[in-house]
Protein backbone atom coordinates (compact mmCIF):
# COMPACT_ATOMS: atom_id res chain seq x y z
CA UNK A 1 0.00 0.00 0.00
CA UNK A 2 2.78 2.45 1.11
CA UNK A 3 4.87 1.92 -2.47
CA UNK A 4 1.71 2.53 -4.37
CA UNK A 5 0.97 5.82 -2.41
CA UNK A 6 4.63 6.64 -3.19
CA UNK A 7 4.55 5.50 -7.04
CA UNK A 8 1.31 7.93 -7.42
CA UNK A 9 3.23 10.67 -5.34
CA UNK A 10 6.26 10.20 -7.94
CA UNK A 11 3.57 10.47 -11.05
CA UNK A 12 1.79 13.49 -9.75
CA UNK A 13 5.02 14.99 -9.22
CA UNK A 14 6.25 14.43 -12.88
CA UNK A 15 2.60 15.27 -14.14
CA UNK A 16 3.39 19.03 -12.09
CA UNK A 17 6.80 19.22 -13.56
CA UNK A 18 5.87 18.53 -17.03
CA UNK A 19 2.83 20.79 -16.66
CA UNK A 20 5.28 23.60 -15.59
CA UNK A 21 7.27 22.82 -18.40
CA UNK A 22 4.99 23.17 -21.05
CA UNK A 23 3.72 26.27 -19.62
CA UNK A 24 7.13 28.23 -19.69
CA UNK A 25 8.06 26.66 -23.28
CA UNK A 26 4.43 28.62 -24.46
CA UNK A 27 5.28 31.23 -22.61
CA UNK A 28 8.76 31.83 -24.14
CA UNK A 29 6.65 30.94 -27.69
CA UNK A 30 4.51 34.02 -27.05
CA UNK A 31 7.00 36.28 -25.92
CA UNK A 32 9.21 35.77 -29.22
CA UNK A 33 6.33 35.60 -31.31
CA UNK A 34 5.76 38.89 -30.02
CA UNK A 35 8.89 39.88 -29.98
CA UNK A 36 9.31 39.48 -33.88
CA UNK A 37 5.63 40.83 -34.75
CA UNK A 38 6.79 44.19 -32.33
CA UNK A 39 9.90 44.60 -34.59
CA UNK A 40 8.45 44.23 -37.88
CA UNK A 41 5.94 46.46 -36.90
CA UNK A 42 8.01 49.17 -35.53
CA UNK A 43 10.18 49.56 -38.26
CA UNK A 44 8.80 48.37 -41.93
CA UNK A 45 4.91 48.38 -42.35
CA UNK A 46 5.79 44.78 -43.45
CA UNK A 47 2.76 42.91 -41.13
CA UNK A 48 0.31 46.03 -41.41
CA UNK A 49 -2.47 45.93 -40.28
CA UNK A 50 -1.45 44.17 -37.43
CA UNK A 51 1.55 46.11 -36.94
CA UNK A 52 -0.12 49.27 -37.40
CA UNK A 53 -2.35 48.66 -34.81
CA UNK A 54 0.76 46.99 -32.70
CA UNK A 55 2.37 50.46 -33.40
CA UNK A 56 -1.02 52.39 -32.41
CA UNK A 57 -1.22 50.72 -28.97
CA UNK A 58 2.31 50.41 -27.95
CA UNK A 59 3.39 54.01 -29.31
CA UNK A 60 0.08 55.30 -27.38
CA UNK A 61 1.33 53.16 -24.25
CA UNK A 62 4.99 54.23 -24.47
CA UNK A 63 5.01 57.12 -26.52
CA UNK A 64 8.47 57.18 -27.95
CA UNK A 65 9.41 54.00 -26.22
CA UNK A 66 7.74 52.25 -28.77
CA UNK A 67 11.58 51.97 -30.80
CA UNK A 68 13.22 50.53 -27.96
CA UNK A 69 9.96 47.89 -27.41
CA UNK A 70 11.59 45.29 -29.37
CA UNK A 71 14.88 45.43 -27.73
CA UNK A 72 13.30 44.85 -24.05
CA UNK A 73 11.33 41.62 -25.62
CA UNK A 74 14.59 40.34 -26.99
CA UNK A 75 16.15 41.02 -23.41
CA UNK A 76 13.67 39.07 -21.77
CA UNK A 77 13.85 36.54 -24.32
CA UNK A 78 18.03 35.70 -23.88
CA UNK A 79 17.84 35.95 -20.07
CA UNK A 80 14.71 33.20 -20.16
CA UNK A 81 16.47 31.12 -22.37
CA UNK A 82 19.90 31.34 -21.11
CA UNK A 83 18.43 31.23 -17.31
CA UNK A 84 16.04 28.58 -18.13
CA UNK A 85 13.73 30.47 -15.83
CA UNK A 86 9.95 31.55 -16.25
CA UNK A 87 8.88 35.62 -15.55
CA UNK A 88 10.35 36.70 -12.47
CA UNK A 89 11.19 39.81 -10.92
CA UNK A 90 13.73 40.76 -13.22
CA UNK A 91 11.50 40.79 -16.31
CA UNK A 92 8.23 42.96 -14.44
CA UNK A 93 11.79 45.76 -12.91
CA UNK A 94 12.56 45.78 -16.43
CA UNK A 95 9.37 46.51 -17.38
CA UNK A 96 8.72 49.30 -14.66
CA UNK A 97 12.14 50.59 -16.02
CA UNK A 98 10.74 50.82 -19.34
CA UNK A 99 7.85 52.75 -17.89
CA UNK A 100 10.12 55.26 -15.95
CA UNK A 101 12.35 55.81 -19.13
CA UNK A 102 9.06 56.80 -20.87
CA UNK A 103 8.25 59.25 -18.71
CA UNK A 104 11.92 60.58 -19.31
CA UNK A 105 11.04 61.20 -23.03
CA UNK A 106 7.63 63.12 -21.98
CA UNK A 107 10.01 65.09 -20.20
CA UNK A 108 11.75 65.67 -23.16
CA UNK A 109 9.54 66.37 -25.58
CA UNK A 110 7.11 68.48 -23.39
CA UNK A 111 8.54 68.88 -20.29
CA UNK A 112 6.52 71.95 -18.46
CA UNK A 113 3.63 71.94 -20.90
CA UNK A 114 0.07 72.16 -19.28
CA UNK A 115 -0.80 68.54 -20.32
CA UNK A 116 -1.47 68.06 -16.76
CA UNK A 117 -3.63 64.92 -16.30
CA UNK A 118 -5.06 64.28 -19.95
CA UNK A 119 -4.89 60.94 -21.30
CA UNK A 120 -5.93 61.46 -24.15
CA UNK A 121 -3.43 64.10 -25.35
CA UNK A 122 -1.17 61.15 -23.92
CA UNK A 123 -2.54 59.11 -26.12
CA UNK A 124 -2.36 60.90 -29.57
CA UNK A 125 0.78 62.20 -28.91
CA UNK A 126 2.22 58.77 -28.14
CA UNK A 127 0.88 56.95 -31.09
CA UNK A 128 2.41 59.35 -33.35
CA UNK A 129 5.56 58.02 -31.15
CA UNK A 130 6.12 61.24 -29.65
CA UNK A 131 6.57 61.91 -25.44
CA UNK A 132 6.16 58.42 -23.41
CA UNK A 133 2.76 57.57 -24.13
CA UNK A 134 -0.01 57.00 -21.64
CA UNK A 135 1.82 55.60 -19.07
CA UNK A 136 4.85 57.83 -19.23
CA UNK A 137 2.54 60.80 -19.64
CA UNK A 138 0.85 59.84 -16.43
CA UNK A 139 3.82 59.22 -14.35
CA UNK A 140 5.35 61.98 -15.31
CA UNK A 141 2.70 64.55 -15.05
CA UNK A 142 2.70 63.48 -11.43
CA UNK A 143 6.24 64.19 -10.85
CA UNK A 144 5.71 67.47 -12.16
CA UNK A 145 2.58 68.23 -10.06
CA UNK A 146 4.64 67.20 -6.97
CA UNK A 147 8.35 69.03 -7.49
CA UNK A 148 8.03 70.74 -11.00
CA UNK A 149 10.81 69.34 -14.07
CA UNK A 150 14.27 69.74 -11.82
CA UNK A 151 12.59 67.32 -9.02
CA UNK A 152 10.98 65.15 -12.22
CA UNK A 153 14.33 64.76 -13.34
CA UNK A 154 15.53 64.01 -10.11
CA UNK A 155 13.29 61.32 -9.47
CA UNK A 156 13.20 59.64 -13.07
CA UNK A 157 17.30 59.23 -12.80
CA UNK A 158 16.68 57.75 -9.59
CA UNK A 159 14.02 55.58 -10.32
CA UNK A 160 16.47 54.25 -13.48
CA UNK A 161 19.70 53.58 -11.19
CA UNK A 162 17.16 51.73 -8.73
CA UNK A 163 15.64 49.46 -11.52
CA UNK A 164 19.34 48.65 -13.06
CA UNK A 165 20.76 48.06 -9.54
CA UNK A 166 17.51 45.48 -9.15
CA UNK A 167 17.96 43.88 -12.79
CA UNK A 168 21.28 43.04 -12.92
CA UNK A 169 21.45 42.49 -9.11
CA UNK A 170 24.19 45.18 -7.97
CA UNK A 171 24.55 46.74 -4.74
CA UNK A 172 25.05 50.68 -4.30
CA UNK A 173 27.31 50.48 -1.96
CA UNK A 174 29.39 48.14 -3.67
CA UNK A 175 29.44 50.07 -6.83
CA UNK A 176 30.48 53.22 -5.09
CA UNK A 177 33.52 51.35 -3.31
CA UNK A 178 34.51 50.35 -6.23
CA UNK A 179 34.71 53.52 -8.04
CA UNK A 180 36.20 55.29 -5.00
CA UNK A 181 38.94 52.46 -4.94
CA UNK A 182 39.61 53.80 -8.43
CA UNK A 183 40.04 57.10 -7.60
CA UNK A 184 42.27 56.15 -4.91
CA UNK A 185 44.41 54.58 -7.33
CA UNK A 186 44.71 56.79 -9.71
CA UNK A 187 45.67 59.16 -6.82
CA UNK A 188 48.18 57.31 -5.47
CA UNK A 189 49.70 56.60 -9.07
CA UNK A 190 49.51 60.26 -10.03
CA UNK A 191 51.39 61.17 -6.45
CA UNK A 192 54.21 58.39 -7.78
CA UNK A 193 54.64 59.83 -11.07
CA UNK A 194 54.97 63.43 -9.32
CA UNK A 195 57.50 61.88 -6.97
CA UNK A 196 59.49 60.41 -9.67
CA UNK A 197 59.76 63.55 -11.88
CA UNK A 198 60.87 65.67 -8.72
CA UNK A 199 63.44 62.86 -8.02
CA UNK A 200 64.70 63.20 -11.70
CA UNK A 201 64.66 66.88 -11.50
CA UNK A 202 66.62 67.21 -8.69
CA UNK A 203 69.18 64.96 -10.09
CA UNK A 204 69.12 67.12 -13.08
CA UNK A 205 70.34 70.13 -10.95
CA UNK A 206 73.26 68.23 -8.59
CA UNK A 207 74.55 66.58 -11.45
CA UNK A 208 75.39 68.45 -13.99
CA UNK A 209 75.38 66.19 -17.73
CA UNK A 210 78.28 66.69 -20.16
CA UNK A 211 77.53 69.10 -22.48
CA UNK A 212 77.28 71.66 -18.97
CA UNK A 213 80.43 70.22 -17.88
CA UNK A 214 81.81 70.71 -21.35
CA UNK A 215 81.28 74.54 -21.63
CA UNK A 216 82.02 75.07 -18.20
CA UNK A 217 85.78 73.57 -18.63
CA UNK A 218 85.63 76.10 -22.09
CA UNK A 219 84.89 78.94 -20.50
CA UNK A 220 87.67 78.27 -17.73
CA UNK A 221 90.07 77.90 -20.36
CA UNK A 222 89.05 80.92 -22.13
CA UNK A 223 89.52 82.74 -18.37
CA UNK A 224 93.50 81.98 -18.26
CA UNK A 225 94.00 83.05 -21.72
CA UNK A 226 92.73 86.73 -20.92
CA UNK A 227 95.03 86.26 -18.17
CA UNK A 228 97.58 84.95 -19.92
CA UNK A 229 97.26 87.93 -22.42
CA UNK A 230 96.87 90.34 -19.91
Amino acid sequence: MENKKKTYRVKNKKKQSDGFRYTQELVLLGVIVLTLISFISVFTPAVDPLGAWFRQLFGGLFGRGVYLLPFIFIAVISHMMIKKTKLNYKHYMTVTAFVILSAGFQLIDYGGSSLGFDIEAFWISGADASGGGVLGGLLYAFLYAISKNVGAVIFIAAGLIASVLIIFNVSLFDALGAVGLQINRKMSERKKERKQEKKKFKVKIEKPTEPDIAVFDEDLHNDNDIEEIE
